[in-house]
């Protein structure tokens, strides 16, 4: 099996990352604000730091065959208008440095996961997805990378 670093593996979404590869046999290092509280799976490593720090991703990086990026932007709540907690640019700086580790250290397999572009259509937020589904700075990032990308 593959060893895969997952990135927001203290969220919702990088929760069941965590779970559904470890299940699978990887062997996972998932890189955390806060190890203390992430719920992991037996097998799962946790390393504390932030995407935002690229000394942080190297070293979670290391070894690793894969990257899983469950990354979101931090609100003080779960409504999407709350105001965010994230620095105005993590995303961005976050996907910059995961793309350039990965080249520094071989990693050439991404996969990306975002709610914000499932929104269904037709509905009230109609206005709302077309303006989300445009691509971010993260998209670009990725796409001059020439990483194989699967979101």
């Amino acid at each position: 099996m593959s060893n895969l670093l997952v990135l927001g593996g203290n969220g919702r979404t990088g929760a069941h990352v965590l779970e559904h590869a470890a299940r699978r046999g990887h062997h996972v290092r998932a890189l955390v604000r806060n190890p203390d509280t992430v719920q992991a799976p037996a097998g799962v490593e946790l390393i504390k730091g932030t995407p935002a720090n690229i000394d942080d991703l190297r070293k979670a990086a290391e070894g690793t065959e894969g990257v899983i990026s469950a990354l979101s932007n931090a609100r003080t709540s779960d409504n999407p208008w709350a105001k965010p907690v994230s620095p105005p640019m993590f995303m961005t700086d976050a996907t910059r440095n995961t793309l350039t580790v990965m080249t520094e250290q071989g990693i050439r397999r991404m996969v990306l996961t975002c709610a914000s572009q499932r929104i269904p259509p037709r509905t009230v937020f109609t206005e709302v997805r077309k303006w989300i589904a445009w691509p971010t700075n993260a998209d670009w990032s990725h796409r001059s990378s020439r990483m194989r990308l699967t979101n």
